[in-house]
């Protein structure tokens, strides 16, 4: 059963602007129908009365999407309020949109979500910056020890090896086919059958 429920749990991190739009996209083929009945769905998620709300999102999504539907109802407050926040165009629409959250009491966990998300967001830039850091001090100690290694292997061997090592690093790491990127007709082929000027 609580694999049942999982099932219908949407990451708060994967919804934005256009989640609903794409998931729309996988039911209607046609683009402009996603739109409208996008717009049409995020009128009807605000309905508190989950049975109302259920009804209207069975009418428009029709029963043979009922999977998507409870899916829906399931994250109807996260939906609607990840939409707004990712559709807001200034800052003002944003913290109109986060005002309202706050107001909502059906909105906290919602909104302590996003937090948690930001969080730990937040953590994982940190975590990647320092690694990012790390790998780069240990390329800089490496390069410096390769050097120092050079600086010995000149003294009691010659220069012959670095001559090697420069040549290795100047060969290219793969080969590039140019012939097959060449156009068939020539360079001056155009694709167009007719060209306005």
């Amino acid at each position: 059963e609580d694999k049942k429920e999982r099932k219908y749990l949407v990451d708060i991190q994967k919804i934005d602007a256009h989640w609903l739009q794409r998931e729309l996209g996988k039911i209607f083929p046609d683009p402009n129908k996603c739109i409208a009945t996008e717009k049409e769905i995020l009128s009807i998620l605000p309905i508190k009365d989950l049975q109302q709300c259920e009804n209207r999102l069975v009418q428009v999504l029709q029963y043979e999407n009922f999977e998507f539907t409870k899916m829906l109802l399931k994250n109807r407050l996260k939906i609607l309020y990840c939409t707004q926040l990712g559709q807001a165009q200034t800052e003002e629409e944003k913290n109109a949109v986060l005002e309202d959250m706050r107001q909502t009491p059906e909105a906290q966990p919602v909104l302590e979500e996003l937090d948690r998300a930001s969080k730990k967001r937040d953590r994982e830039r940190d975590v990647t910056r320092d690694l990012r850091k790390e790998v780069q001090q240990l390329q800089m100690r490496q390069a410096r020890e390769r050097n120092a290694d050079a600086l010995d292997d000149d003294a009691t061997f010659g220069r012959g090896k670095a001559r090697v090592a420069e040549e290795q690093q100047k060969k290219p790491s793969h080969m590039l086919d140019l012939d097959s990127l060449a156009f068939p007709r020539g360079s001056h082929y155009m694709a167009n059958q007719k060209c306005q000027l």
